[in-house]
C-alpha cells in the first residue's frame, strides 16, 4: 500500500508547482489526491479486501461446547420413596436456549425414569451418576445460561406435603414445575420466589448469599441432587466454508492488485527518501533553489515560507536567506501534530474500551462465580460457559456475533499502520540527519541500487525496529484473539439439535492487552524524547525540504551513485554560503552565518 501511494517524480514536480508538497518514505493519505488515479484505484481496492479478512479470518475456524437440556423440579423426600405425581400437569420445560416449552407426557415420563432412578438400588448414592449439592452450590452451578457437565436437577424441600394453592396439585404429591418465559434467562427458576425478580432479572450472586434461606414457591429448599453426565462434555473445533471462502476471494483480490501494480509500466515511484535524495541529487528542482536550510515546517509558514495561500492556491515566494542555528531537535518534532494525535488518540481509545471490558467483564462474572475465586482463574483464553455473553444479545446471528469479535482485530490493524507510520517518520528522520554528522559519510538507501548506492530495508525500516514491531503486533492481534472470541454452542431438544452464536471472553487476555498497549504508548513516547543524530534541518518526509537540500555544486554530477554527506560546500569564506547533499568534502555550517542558494 506505500509503494502504491508513493509519488512518482513528475507528480512531486506538479505538487511543487502548484505550492504544495507531497510524503516519501512513509504511508500517506495526503499523496491519495496527487497521484494518478488508477493506482489510488489499486489502494482503495487493496485497503477495502483488508476489511473482510480482518473481521473474518480470526473466527474461520471456532471451538463449540456442548450445552444439557435438563429438567427442573422440586420434590420432597417422598419422591424417592417412589410415591405418586400428578402425571397430567402441563408442566414447563426448561432449556438451555431460554425457550419455554410444555411437554406433558414426556415431561411426566421423564419424571418417572428419574423416580425410578433415584428409588431403586439407591443409585442417587452413587457418586458417578448423581451429585448432591448444597444450595450454594446449586445455584452456583445451574445459575448460568447453559449447563455443559450435568443434566436434571431435582431440588429436594423440607416440605412434607407441597401447599402450592393450585387446584393441580394434590396434597399427597411433592412436585412443583418449573416457572420460565420464552424471553427470559434459562435459569430464571432459582429466583422466582425473589419479589422484584423477574424472568430477565436474576442475580445469582445475591441469591448464593441468602443460600441457606432459598425457598422455591414459597418451599424451604435443603439440597439438590444433580445428575452428572459421564465424560468430558461434548466440545469440537469447527470452521466456517462461508467465511473460508470470502477469505480467499479477497486474498485472491489483494494478488491480483499487487500484480498489477507490479505491471505498472514506466511508472518509478519514489518509495524512500534515499529514492527522492537520489532522483533530486541526478536533476535538481530549481522551484527550491536558494533554500538550503528549509525544513518542513518552512513550507506553509514562518518567516522564511516557501509558499502562501492565494485565491487561486498557493504562490511561490522569492527565496530568502536565512541564519543558521544549530539546535538538535527530538523525535517528536518528526512527526506531524495530527499524526500524533491520531496514534496516541486510537491506542489510549482503544486502551479505554479494553478497561471498560475488563470493568464489565469482570462484574458479569462476579455474579457467576463462587466467594472468593477470582476473573482470572478460569483460563487464559479458555472457554467458559460462565464468561459467555449469551444474556445480552439474545436475538444476534453468527454474522452480528463474528463481527463484534473481530471488531478489535480491525483497531489492532488501525494501529500498527499508524504506530509503523510514527516509528517510520521518526526513524527516518534520524537517519536522515545523519548525514551531517563528520567523518561518516553514507550511501543513499534506495529501491534499486546502483554503484555505492545501499538496498532499502525490507520492511522500510531498520530491523532493529521492524521486528519488535511485528513481533508486538502479532503479540497484540493473539491476545485479543484470546480476549474475546466467536462461541458456539450446541443443545439438542426433542430430538433437535440447535446451535447458538455467542461471545465468549476472557479477563486475563484483557488484561494482559492492556498492559501491552500501555507499554506501546510508553514505547512511543519515550523514543519521541530521544535527540536526532545532528542540527540538520528537520525534512522528515516532506518532498519540498528534501529537494531544498539537494543543489550539489555543478560538478558534482554523479552525487547519487557514491557515499554522500550534508553540510557548507563551496568557498570558506563567502558572506552568502550554502549546504547542499555531495559527495564533495563539507564543513560544518557556521552559527549566525547567512546561507542561501
Amino acid at each position: 500500500m506505500q509503494c502504491l501511494c508513493s509519488p512518482t517524480r513528475a507528480e512531486i514536480n506538479q505538487a511543487h508547482a502548484k505550492g504544495t508538497y507531497l510524503d516519501i518514505g512513509i504511508p500517506s493519505l495526503r499523496n491519495l489526491f496527487r497521484i494518478r488515479w488508477h493506482r489510488v484505484l489499486l489502494w482503495c481496492v487493496l485497503a477495502l479486501s483488508s476489511l473482510p479478512i480482518h473481521f473474518l479470518y480470526n473466527s474461520a475456524v471456532f471451538k463449540t461446547i456442548g450445552a444439557e437440556d435438563y429438567y427442573m423440579a422440586v420434590v420432597n423426600e417422598e419422591f424417592f420413596n417412589g410415591n405418586p405425581f400428578l402425571d397430567s400437569y402441563n408442566l414447563t420445560y426448561t432449556n438451555s436456549r431460554g425457550v419455554e416449552r410444555t411437554i406433558n407426557e414426556t415431561f411426566d415420563n421423564q419424571l418417572y425414569v428419574l423416580q425410578k432412578d433415584v428409588s431403586t438400588n439407591a443409585a442417587y448414592k452413587n457418586a458417578s451418576l448423581y451429585e448432591r449439592l448444597t444450595n450454594s452450590d446449586c445455584i452456583s452451578t445451574y445459575g448460568t445460561p447453559f449447563v455443559t457437565d450435568r443434566a436434571d436437577v431435582l431440588v429436594v424441600t423440607s416440605a412434607r406435603t407441597v401447599i402450592a394453592n393450585q387446584t393441580a396439585f394434590d396434597e399427597s404429591w411433592s412436585f412443583v414445575p418449573s416457572q420460565y418465559t420464552e424471553d427470559g434467562l434459562s435459569y430464571s427458576w432459582i429466583c422466582s420466589d425473589e419479589p422484584t425478580a423477574t424472568a430477565k432479572t436474576c442475580n445469582i450472586a445475591k441469591q448464593r448469599r441468602k443460600a441457606s434461606a432459598w425457598t422455591k414457591s414459597g418451599l424451604p429448599i435443603e439440597y439438590c441432587l444433580s445428575q452428572l453426565i459421564p465424560g468430558p462434555g461434548l466440545c469440537r473445533l469447527k470452521f466456517s466454508v462461508n467465511i473460508l471462502i470470502v477469505v480467499i476471494v479477497m486474498n485472491a483480490c489483494k494478488c491480483l492488485v499487487m500484480l498489477l501494480a507490479f505491471w505498472r509500466g514506466k511508472e518509478v515511484p519514489l518509495v524512500t527518501v534515499g529514492d527522492a535524495l537520489s532522483s533530486f541529487l541526478q536533476k535538481p528542482d530549481p522551484l527550491t533553489e536558494g533554500r538550503c536550510l528549509m525544513a518542513k515546517t518552512d513550507v506553509a509558514k514562518g518567516p522564511l515560507r516557501w509558499s502562501s495561500p492565494t485565491s487561486e492556491g498557493r504562490e511561490l515566494l522569492k527565496p530568502v536567506a536565512a541564519y543558521w542555528h544549530p539546535v538538535r531537535q527530538r523525535w517528536f518534532a518528526a512527526v506531524g501534530i495530527w499524526r500524533w494525535a491520531f496514534t496516541l488518540g486510537l491506542i489510549t481509545g482503544a486502551l479505554g474500551g479494553a478497561v471498560a471490558l475488563l470493568v464489565v467483564a469482570s462484574n458479569f462474572l462476579k455474579l457467576k462465580l463462587d466467594t472468593g475465586q477470582s476473573v482470572f482463574g478460569l483460563g487464559f483464553g479458555a472457554v467458559d460457559a460462565r464468561a459467555v455473553i449469551i444474556d445480552s444479545l439474545p436475538n444476534a446471528g453468527l454474522a452480528t456475533e463474528v463481527l463484534l469479535a473481530n471488531l478489535p482485530q480491525v483497531i489492532c490493524s488501525l494501529l500498527y499502520f499508524a504506530y509503523n507510520g510514527l516509528f517510520t517518520s521518526m526513524v527516518l528522520s534520524h537517519e536522515y540527519s545523519q548525514y551531517m554528522l563528520r567523518n561518516r559519510r553514507k550511501a543513499l538507501r534506495v529501491s534499486s541500487p546502483k554503484g555505492e548506492q545501499r538496498s532499502k530495508y525490507f520492511l522500510h525500516l531498520p530491523y532493529t525496529y521492524s521486528i519488535p514491531l511485528i513481533a508486538i503486533s502479532t503479540l497484540l492481534h493473539w491476545l485479543v484473539s484470546q480476549s474475546l472470541f466467536l462461541v458456539r454452542v450446541t443443545t439438542g431438544s426433542q430430538g433437535e439439535d440447535y446451535r447458538i452464536s455467542s461471545l465468549g471472553f476472557s479477563c486475563s487476555p484483557i488484561l494482559a492487552t492492556i498492559i501491552v498497549g500501555s507499554v506501546l504508548v510508553l514505547g512511543a513516547i519515550g523514543f519521541g524524547c530521544r535527540k536526532l543524530a545532528s542540527s540538520m534541518p528537520l525534512a522528515s518526509s516532506c518532498s519540498v525540504a528534501i529537494s531544498a537540500a539537494c543543489h550539489p555544486p555543478g560538478e558534482d554530477t554523479d552525487a547519487a551513485l557514491l557515499q554522500l554527506s550534508w553540510g557548507e560546500v563551496g568557498e570558506a569564506n563567502t558572506e552568502l554560503g550554502h549546504c547542499s547533499f555531495t559527495s564533495e568534502e563539507t564543513r560544518s555550517p557556521r552559527p549566525r552565518h547567512l546561507y542561501a542558494g
